[in-house]
């Protein structure tokens, strides 16, 4: 149950996705006037329940309800009455990011073909996207989660996505990739400028590195930032220091990455390290030739 006995709204903006707006909500008294939107909006309930009226039908939203509001629609939203709390995530991108991404066709304004559904899969991919969207230091992660979430939105809605070719040889072009995300394994990475000095769009790009590769981009980053903070751990650095090395934001993340792609923590690791544990020296050898 919601502890909240008062409406609470926390939101951002992500100015390299076109000012991509976002925001979590806990309502417990507000209910919204019909109006409409310049951008889409997409919101998901994760607590309560909602209501949303669009085109002259009322919704009930329980968890996992998800609205799917095209520009210019007229509809209302909020909760279902007075008094009993209500938990969201929305987001509001533009038609030009979704025109940017190739997510849908771009004969004409790519528009949701229901407002209101109830999907768990669709409603979770969403959640997690939002969830990441204040982390700057995970922007390939984030650009690849938001293509996901956004191509199933359509999909759930009836609008098949559409991923547009890029130009190029893939297999070249991948190579350019992989050189790049080496080089600057520890920095910011984002996936729209990668696939842009390739003149491809971002879906075409994350599609292609599955498949040529065998894994996102944002997991091979992650491998590589786990490889050099184990060489940083094996020459001594801190966990906090060989996390920050590594291009980790914070400690957390280093450490959970690192056990799920090592099956240690980097303090057993530092451990095994001090001991002179011969499997540790090969893991080291493995990882300076990475």
């Amino acid at each position: 149950m919601i502890a909240a006995q008062r409406d609470q709204v926390v939101g951002g903006y992500v100015r390299e996705l076109d000012d991509l707006e976002f925001s979590t909500a806990t309502y417990v008294t507000q209910a919204f006037p019909r109006h409409f939107h310049e951008t889409y909006s997409i919101s998901v309930v994760e607590q309560g329940a909602g209501a949303v009226w669009c085109e002259g039908t009322n919704y009930i939203l329980p968890p996992d309800g998800v609205t799917l509001i095209n520009p210019g629609q007229v509809h209302t939203g909020g909760i279902t009455r007075r008094g009993t709390p209500m938990q969201y995530r929305v987001l509001y991108p533009s038609v030009g990011l979704i025109e940017r991404l190739a997510i849908a066709p771009r004969s004409a304004t790519p528009a949701f073909r229901v407002p209101s559904l109830v999907d768990t899969d669709t409603a979770r991919r969403l959640s997690r996207l939002h969830r990441l969207l204040p982390d700057a230091s995970r922007s390939l992660e984030r650009d690849e989660l938001l293509i996901d979430a956004l191509a199933r939105a359509f999909t759930a809605s009836g609008t098949p996505s559409v991923l547009q070719s890029g130009r190029g040889s893939e297999p070249r072009g991948i190579r350019r990739v992989l050189e790049y995300l080496h080089a600057h394994a520890t920095e910011p990475i984002s996936l729209t400028a990668l696939a842009s000095s390739l003149d491809w769009t971002p879906a075409h790009l994350s599609r292609a590195f599955r498949k040529h590769v065998g894994m996102p981009p944002y997991a091979y980053l992650l491998q590589l930032r786990v490889a050099i903070g184990r060489r940083e751990l094996a020459n001594g650095a801190t966990i906090a220091a060989a996390a920050l090395a590594a291009g980790f934001a914070d400690q957390s993340h280093f450490t959970r990455e690192f056990h799920r792609r090592t099956g240690a923590t980097p303090g057993a690791f530092q451990a095994l390290v001090a001991n002179g544990s011969p499997d540790i020296k090969r893991m080291q050898d493995r990882s300076s030739r990475s």
